[in-house]
């Protein structure tokens, strides 16, 4: 099936059937443990954020619910204006998905998306 995602104005959305191996509120937490957010905008690199999508994908895959599952993590950082993502798949909605966090302070907004795949 091709699903074509667009994001909702709103702070957290998944897609696929709710179908993430991880409770979404452990997955939010772990997300914001990963990302520690209250970081200002100059701690912010690039390599901060591979750093960030790192210790994300190692939490997660640790995680015994998720031997089944492939994951892609991506980060966005908007610093000014406003911002659009959109995300295609060609997967199975009942073993499939993406769940989208977006992460703000004064400073900037990160928007973080981790797609699971069942092997």
């Amino acid at each position: 099936m091709i699903t074509n995602l667009t994001m909702p104005s709103s702070e957290t959305a998944a897609f696929g059937n709710n179908t993430c191996p991880v409770a979404l509120d452990v997955l939010n937490s772990t997300i914001e443990n990963c990302f520690e957010f209250s970081k200002t905008a100059e701690d912010s690199t690039p390599v901060s954020l591979n750093v960030c999508i790192s210790d994300l994908l190692t939490r997660i895959s640790q995680r015994p619910e998720c031997v089944s599952y492939k994951f892609i993590v991506t980060a966005t950082q908007v610093q000014s204006g406003p911002a659009e993502s959109y995300v295609g798949a060609y997967w199975d909605d009942n073993l499939d998905g993406i769940h989208v966090r977006i992460l703000e302070n004064e400073d900037r907004t990160v928007i973080v998306n981790i797609a699971w795949i069942h092997l």
